[in-house]
Protein backbone atom coordinates (compact mmCIF):
# COMPACT_ATOMS: atom_id res chain seq x y z
CA UNK A 1 0.00 0.00 0.00
CA UNK A 2 1.29 3.06 -1.15
CA UNK A 3 1.99 5.59 1.69
CA UNK A 4 -0.45 8.81 0.83
CA UNK A 5 1.47 11.03 2.77
CA UNK A 6 4.34 11.05 0.33
CA UNK A 7 3.52 14.06 -1.91
CA UNK A 8 5.31 12.21 -4.87
CA UNK A 9 3.04 9.53 -3.84
CA UNK A 10 -0.16 11.30 -4.11
CA UNK A 11 0.63 12.70 -7.69
CA UNK A 12 1.50 9.48 -8.44
CA UNK A 13 -1.85 8.05 -7.77
CA UNK A 14 -4.04 11.00 -8.86
CA UNK A 15 -2.79 10.51 -12.34
CA UNK A 16 -3.84 6.97 -11.84
CA UNK A 17 -7.24 7.73 -11.13
CA UNK A 18 -6.85 10.44 -13.86
CA UNK A 19 -5.59 8.07 -16.41
CA UNK A 20 -8.64 5.14 -15.58
CA UNK A 21 -11.58 8.20 -15.43
CA UNK A 22 -10.47 9.56 -18.68
CA UNK A 23 -10.60 6.41 -20.40
CA UNK A 24 -14.12 5.81 -18.84
CA UNK A 25 -15.40 8.59 -19.54
CA UNK A 26 -14.40 8.88 -23.06
CA UNK A 27 -16.13 5.16 -24.07
CA UNK A 28 -18.78 6.63 -21.98
CA UNK A 29 -18.83 9.43 -23.92
CA UNK A 30 -18.91 7.76 -27.42
CA UNK A 31 -21.07 5.13 -26.50
CA UNK A 32 -24.24 7.48 -25.30
CA UNK A 33 -23.65 9.40 -27.91
CA UNK A 34 -24.19 6.79 -30.65
CA UNK A 35 -26.51 4.74 -28.64
CA UNK A 36 -28.82 7.35 -27.20
CA UNK A 37 -28.40 10.16 -29.97
CA UNK A 38 -27.34 8.00 -32.93
CA UNK A 39 -24.53 10.15 -33.54
CA UNK A 40 -20.90 8.75 -34.18
CA UNK A 41 -18.31 10.82 -31.88
CA UNK A 42 -16.36 11.95 -35.23
CA UNK A 43 -19.87 13.92 -36.07
CA UNK A 44 -20.34 15.62 -32.70
CA UNK A 45 -19.23 18.91 -34.19
CA UNK A 46 -22.36 19.27 -36.73
CA UNK A 47 -24.82 18.21 -33.06
CA UNK A 48 -24.52 21.39 -30.75
CA UNK A 49 -26.72 19.72 -28.37
CA UNK A 50 -24.95 16.25 -28.70
CA UNK A 51 -21.66 18.38 -28.14
CA UNK A 52 -22.97 19.84 -25.32
CA UNK A 53 -23.78 16.80 -23.89
CA UNK A 54 -20.94 15.31 -24.29
CA UNK A 55 -18.56 18.01 -23.35
CA UNK A 56 -19.62 18.16 -20.15
CA UNK A 57 -19.96 14.66 -19.23
CA UNK A 58 -15.94 14.74 -20.74
CA UNK A 59 -15.33 17.79 -18.06
CA UNK A 60 -17.21 15.43 -14.81
CA UNK A 61 -15.29 12.35 -15.68
CA UNK A 62 -12.20 13.84 -16.54
CA UNK A 63 -11.90 16.78 -14.05
CA UNK A 64 -14.44 16.46 -11.24
CA UNK A 65 -14.76 12.21 -10.59
CA UNK A 66 -10.80 11.98 -10.45
CA UNK A 67 -10.63 14.82 -8.01
CA UNK A 68 -12.97 13.55 -5.56
CA UNK A 69 -11.91 10.04 -5.65
CA UNK A 70 -8.15 11.41 -4.37
CA UNK A 71 -10.22 13.58 -2.43
CA UNK A 72 -11.89 10.70 -0.81
CA UNK A 73 -8.28 8.58 -0.55
CA UNK A 74 -6.77 11.54 0.86
CA UNK A 75 -8.99 11.73 3.29
CA UNK A 76 -8.01 8.45 4.56
CA UNK A 77 -4.72 9.83 5.86
CA UNK A 78 -6.42 12.62 7.86
CA UNK A 79 -7.13 15.17 5.15
CA UNK A 80 -11.11 15.21 5.76
CA UNK A 81 -11.59 18.01 3.58
CA UNK A 82 -8.96 18.50 1.19
CA UNK A 83 -10.94 20.24 -1.39
CA UNK A 84 -12.09 22.63 0.84
CA UNK A 85 -15.53 22.02 0.37
CA UNK A 86 -16.86 23.04 3.85
CA UNK A 87 -15.35 26.55 3.70
CA UNK A 88 -18.47 28.44 2.57
CA UNK A 89 -18.11 31.82 0.87
CA UNK A 90 -19.15 35.02 2.13
CA UNK A 91 -21.42 37.26 0.65
CA UNK A 92 -18.85 40.58 0.31
CA UNK A 93 -16.62 38.18 -1.19
CA UNK A 94 -19.19 37.24 -4.26
CA UNK A 95 -19.83 40.87 -4.46
CA UNK A 96 -16.71 41.76 -4.85
CA UNK A 97 -16.62 38.64 -7.51
CA UNK A 98 -19.60 40.85 -9.58
CA UNK A 99 -17.66 43.77 -9.62
CA UNK A 100 -14.45 42.31 -10.59
CA UNK A 101 -16.12 40.26 -13.48
CA UNK A 102 -17.77 43.58 -15.03
CA UNK A 103 -14.85 46.38 -14.37
CA UNK A 104 -12.10 43.64 -15.42
CA UNK A 105 -13.83 43.50 -19.12
CA UNK A 106 -12.09 46.42 -21.37
CA UNK A 107 -8.51 45.70 -19.64
CA UNK A 108 -9.59 41.91 -19.73
CA UNK A 109 -10.26 42.59 -23.89
CA UNK A 110 -7.11 44.41 -24.37
CA UNK A 111 -4.89 41.59 -22.97
CA UNK A 112 -6.63 39.29 -24.92
CA UNK A 113 -6.41 41.36 -28.41
CA UNK A 114 -2.33 42.24 -27.52
CA UNK A 115 -1.74 38.28 -26.99
CA UNK A 116 -3.81 37.60 -30.71
CA UNK A 117 -1.70 39.86 -32.04
CA UNK A 118 1.91 38.39 -31.12
CA UNK A 119 3.23 36.72 -34.20
CA UNK A 120 5.98 33.96 -34.22
CA UNK A 121 9.91 34.44 -35.99
CA UNK A 122 9.12 33.94 -39.74
CA UNK A 123 11.43 30.94 -39.61
CA UNK A 124 8.12 29.21 -37.35
CA UNK A 125 5.16 31.23 -39.87
CA UNK A 126 4.25 27.17 -40.60
CA UNK A 127 3.88 26.65 -36.87
CA UNK A 128 2.05 30.04 -36.43
CA UNK A 129 -0.10 29.02 -39.13
CA UNK A 130 -0.97 25.77 -38.04
CA UNK A 131 -1.63 27.08 -34.28
CA UNK A 132 -3.89 29.74 -35.71
CA UNK A 133 -5.99 27.42 -38.03
CA UNK A 134 -6.48 24.91 -35.01
CA UNK A 135 -7.45 27.93 -32.75
CA UNK A 136 -9.96 29.22 -35.32
CA UNK A 137 -11.46 25.35 -35.75
CA UNK A 138 -12.16 25.95 -31.86
CA UNK A 139 -13.35 29.42 -31.80
CA UNK A 140 -16.01 28.14 -34.20
CA UNK A 141 -16.89 25.16 -32.14
CA UNK A 142 -17.64 27.35 -29.45
CA UNK A 143 -20.02 29.51 -31.52
CA UNK A 144 -21.74 26.89 -32.27
CA UNK A 145 -22.28 25.39 -28.65
CA UNK A 146 -23.52 29.63 -27.85
CA UNK A 147 -25.69 30.21 -30.52
CA UNK A 148 -29.57 29.50 -28.92
CA UNK A 149 -32.88 31.54 -30.00
CA UNK A 150 -34.33 30.58 -27.20
CA UNK A 151 -34.37 31.18 -23.77
CA UNK A 152 -34.56 27.56 -22.72
CA UNK A 153 -31.58 27.34 -24.87
CA UNK A 154 -29.50 30.13 -22.93
CA UNK A 155 -30.38 28.15 -19.70
CA UNK A 156 -29.15 25.27 -21.30
CA UNK A 157 -26.11 26.51 -22.35
CA UNK A 158 -25.86 28.56 -18.99
CA UNK A 159 -25.74 25.10 -17.45
CA UNK A 160 -23.13 23.05 -19.83
CA UNK A 161 -20.79 26.18 -20.48
CA UNK A 162 -21.00 28.32 -17.10
CA UNK A 163 -21.80 25.71 -14.23
CA UNK A 164 -20.27 22.52 -14.97
CA UNK A 165 -16.94 23.95 -16.15
CA UNK A 166 -16.82 26.01 -13.47
CA UNK A 167 -17.11 23.18 -11.01
CA UNK A 168 -15.11 20.64 -12.81
CA UNK A 169 -12.28 22.85 -13.21
CA UNK A 170 -12.03 24.43 -10.03
CA UNK A 171 -11.73 21.39 -8.39
CA UNK A 172 -8.91 19.80 -10.04
CA UNK A 173 -6.74 22.76 -10.89
CA UNK A 174 -7.28 25.47 -7.38
CA UNK A 175 -8.39 22.04 -5.02
CA UNK A 176 -6.38 19.15 -6.22
CA UNK A 177 -3.28 20.37 -8.27
CA UNK A 178 -2.64 23.87 -7.01
CA UNK A 179 -3.23 22.35 -2.98
CA UNK A 180 -0.16 19.75 -4.32
CA UNK A 181 1.71 22.11 -5.41
CA UNK A 182 1.37 24.77 -2.15
CA UNK A 183 2.30 21.77 -0.02
CA UNK A 184 5.30 20.57 -2.29
CA UNK A 185 6.84 23.83 -2.53
CA UNK A 186 5.58 25.75 0.70
CA UNK A 187 5.29 28.52 -1.40
CA UNK A 188 1.71 29.52 -2.34
CA UNK A 189 2.51 32.46 -4.96
CA UNK A 190 4.79 29.59 -6.78
CA UNK A 191 1.68 27.55 -6.46
CA UNK A 192 -0.93 29.71 -8.12
CA UNK A 193 1.67 30.81 -11.02
CA UNK A 194 2.55 26.90 -12.00
CA UNK A 195 -1.49 25.80 -11.47
CA UNK A 196 -2.41 28.85 -13.79
CA UNK A 197 0.16 28.26 -16.26
CA UNK A 198 -0.94 24.54 -16.74
CA UNK A 199 -4.75 25.49 -16.44
CA UNK A 200 -3.79 27.63 -19.55
CA UNK A 201 -1.44 25.67 -21.26
CA UNK A 202 -4.21 22.77 -20.86
CA UNK A 203 -7.05 25.05 -23.15
CA UNK A 204 -4.10 24.61 -26.03
CA UNK A 205 -4.87 28.12 -27.40
CA UNK A 206 -1.99 30.03 -27.74
CA UNK A 207 -3.02 33.01 -28.75
CA UNK A 208 -5.44 33.09 -25.29
CA UNK A 209 -2.78 32.31 -23.30
CA UNK A 210 -2.33 35.15 -21.10
CA UNK A 211 -5.56 35.89 -20.21
CA UNK A 212 -6.32 32.48 -19.47
CA UNK A 213 -3.21 32.42 -17.35
CA UNK A 214 -4.45 35.86 -15.60
CA UNK A 215 -7.82 34.35 -14.68
CA UNK A 216 -5.77 31.25 -13.78
CA UNK A 217 -3.83 33.56 -11.04
CA UNK A 218 -7.00 35.57 -10.07
CA UNK A 219 -8.96 32.22 -9.14
CA UNK A 220 -5.86 30.45 -7.62
CA UNK A 221 -5.28 33.52 -5.33
CA UNK A 222 -9.18 33.69 -4.85
CA UNK A 223 -8.81 30.35 -3.44
CA UNK A 224 -5.50 31.31 -1.10
CA UNK A 225 -7.15 33.95 -0.01
CA UNK A 226 -10.81 32.73 1.06
CA UNK A 227 -9.62 29.31 1.79
CA UNK A 228 -13.11 28.07 0.04
CA UNK A 229 -12.94 25.90 -3.07
CA UNK A 230 -16.73 27.63 -3.75
CA UNK A 231 -15.39 31.33 -3.89
CA UNK A 232 -12.94 30.29 -7.16
CA UNK A 233 -15.37 28.24 -8.64
CA UNK A 234 -18.53 31.29 -8.23
CA UNK A 235 -15.71 33.78 -9.83
CA UNK A 236 -15.46 30.87 -12.63
CA UNK A 237 -19.09 31.08 -12.87
CA UNK A 238 -19.10 34.38 -13.40
CA UNK A 239 -16.79 34.94 -15.90
CA UNK A 240 -18.61 32.32 -18.01
CA UNK A 241 -22.03 33.57 -17.18
CA UNK A 242 -21.45 37.08 -18.73
CA UNK A 243 -19.55 35.61 -21.74
CA UNK A 244 -22.26 33.09 -22.69
CA UNK A 245 -25.01 36.32 -22.02
CA UNK A 246 -22.70 38.46 -23.99
CA UNK A 247 -23.08 35.66 -26.82
CA UNK A 248 -27.25 35.26 -26.75
CA UNK A 249 -27.70 38.86 -26.76
CA UNK A 250 -25.43 39.20 -29.86
CA UNK A 251 -26.33 36.45 -31.52
CA UNK A 252 -30.39 37.06 -31.44
CA UNK A 253 -29.40 40.32 -33.12
CA UNK A 254 -29.90 42.67 -29.66
CA UNK A 255 -26.19 44.25 -30.38
CA UNK A 256 -24.22 44.97 -33.46
CA UNK A 257 -21.19 44.66 -31.21
CA UNK A 258 -19.46 41.17 -31.61
CA UNK A 259 -19.69 39.60 -27.81
CA UNK A 260 -16.51 39.36 -27.45
CA UNK A 261 -15.91 42.94 -27.50
CA UNK A 262 -19.43 43.84 -25.51
CA UNK A 263 -18.09 45.93 -22.46
CA UNK A 264 -14.58 46.94 -24.07
CA UNK A 265 -15.64 50.43 -25.28
CA UNK A 266 -13.73 49.31 -28.41
CA UNK A 267 -10.35 49.03 -26.61
CA UNK A 268 -10.00 53.07 -25.94
CA UNK A 269 -7.36 53.47 -23.98
CA UNK A 270 -9.15 55.59 -21.26
CA UNK A 271 -11.69 52.79 -20.57
CA UNK A 272 -8.72 50.11 -20.27
CA UNK A 273 -6.48 52.00 -17.26
CA UNK A 274 -9.73 52.96 -15.52
CA UNK A 275 -10.74 49.24 -15.56
CA UNK A 276 -7.15 48.24 -15.35
CA UNK A 277 -7.22 50.99 -12.10
CA UNK A 278 -10.96 49.77 -10.97
CA UNK A 279 -9.33 46.14 -11.10
CA UNK A 280 -6.54 46.76 -9.28
CA UNK A 281 -8.60 48.39 -5.84
CA UNK A 282 -10.75 45.56 -6.31
CA UNK A 283 -8.04 43.25 -6.07
CA UNK A 284 -7.12 45.35 -3.18
CA UNK A 285 -9.80 45.29 -1.43
CA UNK A 286 -10.54 42.16 -1.73
CA UNK A 287 -7.33 40.73 -0.46
CA UNK A 288 -8.01 43.24 2.47
CA UNK A 289 -10.94 41.72 3.31
CA UNK A 290 -9.60 38.33 3.40
CA UNK A 291 -6.33 39.48 4.96
CA UNK A 292 -6.04 36.75 7.64
CA UNK A 293 -6.40 34.15 5.12
CA UNK A 294 -4.25 35.65 2.94
CA UNK A 295 -0.98 36.10 5.21
CA UNK A 296 -1.44 32.20 6.81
Amino acid sequence: MMDLKNKWNQIAIFLFVLGICIVVSSLLVAVLTLSVFHVDIVDLEQNAAVMRFANSLSQIGTFLLPSLIFAWLMSKVGNKDYLCFSVQPKLKNILLIVVFSIVAIPFSSWITAVNESITLPESLSSLENIIRAMEDKMRATTELLLQTDTYWGLLVNIVAIAIIPALCEEVLFRGVIQNWFCTLLKNKHLAVWITAIIFSAIHLQFFGFFPRLLLGAFLGYLFVWTGSIWTSIIAHFANNLLATIAAFVYFNGMTPTHYEQIGAFGGAWYAVLLSAMATAIVLIIFYKLNRQGAEK
